[in-house]
């Protein structure tokens, strides 16, 4: 059982040296670039005030908030029972995605013109937003 340990000895060193070389990278990389400060309270507190109000308008127009759910839902959602003393209701779970929410279909209509017809086709300053150079980086 026996093998070549003066090579593992410095297959390990090498190791050791390449883990130390990408660890100074990565602080070297941490120190140009700084990365905000997340205050997670703040956002979770902000993160539930969105939350209300999306309650408060799923509420006042029902059948749009289903739309909505059935739209973010991959799954149908379980509701499970507790009672625990002077509290009782329901628990939910469910998994939800944001793939695909936001999509539609744009109908191609005929432009009419003086000069000439043509079928209407999306142009650059019909997205201010985008860009030949942005779209080619």
């Amino acid at each position: 059982m026996g093998g070549n340990l003066s090579a593992l000895v410095t297959r390990l060193q090498q190791t050791e040296e390449h883990r130390r070389r990408l660890l100074q990278q990565r602080d070297e990389v941490g120190a140009r670039f700084s990365l905000p400060a997340i205050d997670w309270r703040v956002l979770e507190r902000q993160a539930r005030e969105k939350l209300a109000s999306w309650r408060t308008l799923a509420a006042r127009h029902v059948s749009g908030g289903r739309q909505l759910l059935q739209a973010l839902l991959t799954e149908p959602l379980v509701f499970t029972p507790f009672d625990e003393g002077s509290a009782r209701g329901y628990r939910f779970r469910g998994r939800a995605t944001l793939d695909g929410l936001i999509e539609g279909v744009v109908n191609v209509v005929k432009v009419y013109s003086t000069q000439y017809t043509e079928n209407w086709r999306p142009h650059r300053d019909s997205n201010p937003g985008f860009s030949l150079e942005r779209a080619a980086s």
